[in-house]
Protein backbone atom coordinates (compact mmCIF):
# COMPACT_ATOMS: atom_id res chain seq x y z
CA UNK A 1 0.00 0.00 0.00
CA UNK A 2 2.79 1.90 1.27
CA UNK A 3 4.83 1.61 -2.50
CA UNK A 4 1.03 2.63 -4.74
CA UNK A 5 0.98 5.85 -2.23
CA UNK A 6 4.88 6.54 -3.44
CA UNK A 7 3.71 6.11 -6.86
CA UNK A 8 1.09 8.04 -6.83
CA UNK A 9 2.42 10.77 -5.92
CA UNK A 10 5.56 10.78 -7.71
CA UNK A 11 3.05 10.58 -10.81
CA UNK A 12 1.72 13.35 -9.21
CA UNK A 13 4.34 15.24 -9.34
CA UNK A 14 5.46 14.98 -12.84
CA UNK A 15 2.20 16.37 -14.24
CA UNK A 16 2.69 19.02 -11.79
CA UNK A 17 5.82 19.62 -13.64
CA UNK A 18 4.83 19.36 -16.71
CA UNK A 19 2.05 21.68 -16.39
CA UNK A 20 4.09 24.38 -15.15
CA UNK A 21 6.39 23.89 -17.66
CA UNK A 22 4.96 24.53 -20.78
CA UNK A 23 5.65 26.77 -23.25
CA UNK A 24 3.83 28.09 -26.08
CA UNK A 25 4.65 27.72 -29.56
CA UNK A 26 7.03 30.05 -31.02
CA UNK A 27 5.87 33.04 -33.03
CA UNK A 28 7.22 34.18 -36.30
CA UNK A 29 8.47 36.82 -34.86
CA UNK A 30 10.13 34.53 -32.09
CA UNK A 31 11.89 32.34 -34.80
CA UNK A 32 13.49 35.49 -36.87
CA UNK A 33 15.02 36.78 -33.52
CA UNK A 34 16.43 33.21 -32.71
CA UNK A 35 17.35 31.69 -36.53
CA UNK A 36 17.95 34.62 -38.39
CA UNK A 37 20.77 34.41 -40.35
CA UNK A 38 21.94 31.30 -38.27
CA UNK A 39 23.17 28.16 -39.86
CA UNK A 40 20.88 25.71 -38.97
CA UNK A 41 20.86 21.33 -39.99
CA UNK A 42 17.91 19.62 -40.45
CA UNK A 43 18.21 15.65 -40.83
CA UNK A 44 15.19 13.87 -42.06
CA UNK A 45 14.16 17.39 -44.36
CA UNK A 46 12.09 15.27 -46.80
CA UNK A 47 8.81 15.02 -45.23
CA UNK A 48 6.47 15.37 -41.81
CA UNK A 49 7.42 17.42 -39.31
CA UNK A 50 11.31 18.17 -40.78
CA UNK A 51 10.07 19.39 -43.85
CA UNK A 52 7.48 21.93 -42.43
CA UNK A 53 10.83 22.89 -40.16
CA UNK A 54 12.59 23.88 -43.15
CA UNK A 55 9.95 25.79 -44.49
CA UNK A 56 9.52 27.81 -41.38
CA UNK A 57 13.38 28.75 -40.71
CA UNK A 58 13.18 29.59 -44.34
CA UNK A 59 10.77 31.94 -44.12
CA UNK A 60 12.61 34.07 -41.36
CA UNK A 61 15.65 34.13 -42.96
CA UNK A 62 17.68 31.04 -41.41
CA UNK A 63 20.81 29.55 -43.76
CA UNK A 64 19.44 25.25 -43.82
CA UNK A 65 21.58 22.59 -44.57
CA UNK A 66 18.89 19.40 -45.28
CA UNK A 67 19.44 15.95 -44.90
CA UNK A 68 17.90 13.10 -46.24
CA UNK A 69 18.24 9.56 -47.50
CA UNK A 70 15.90 10.83 -50.53
CA UNK A 71 17.59 13.23 -52.41
CA UNK A 72 14.84 14.14 -55.17
CA UNK A 73 12.44 14.91 -52.37
CA UNK A 74 15.35 17.33 -51.05
CA UNK A 75 15.15 19.12 -54.43
CA UNK A 76 11.09 19.25 -53.84
CA UNK A 77 11.70 20.92 -50.46
CA UNK A 78 14.60 23.08 -51.12
CA UNK A 79 12.44 24.53 -54.34
CA UNK A 80 9.61 24.86 -52.11
CA UNK A 81 11.34 26.19 -49.47
CA UNK A 82 12.85 29.00 -51.58
CA UNK A 83 9.40 30.07 -53.03
CA UNK A 84 8.16 30.55 -49.60
CA UNK A 85 11.35 32.19 -48.48
CA UNK A 86 11.38 34.57 -50.88
CA UNK A 87 14.71 36.34 -52.47
CA UNK A 88 16.65 35.89 -48.45
CA UNK A 89 15.94 32.20 -48.07
CA UNK A 90 18.86 30.20 -48.00
CA UNK A 91 18.82 26.29 -48.59
CA UNK A 92 21.18 23.81 -49.37
CA UNK A 93 20.86 19.97 -49.60
CA UNK A 94 22.30 16.65 -49.51
CA UNK A 95 21.17 13.37 -49.94
CA UNK A 96 22.90 10.84 -47.14
CA UNK A 97 21.54 7.72 -45.26
CA UNK A 98 22.61 7.70 -41.29
CA UNK A 99 22.05 3.89 -41.44
CA UNK A 100 25.27 3.71 -43.21
CA UNK A 101 26.84 5.10 -39.62
CA UNK A 102 28.76 2.79 -37.84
Amino acid sequence: MKKTYIALAILLAMAAYLYTCRKKPLSMEDLAAKYENKVVLICGASSGIGEEVVYQLAEVGAKVMIVARRENRLISVKEEALRRGGQHARVEYMGYDFSDVK
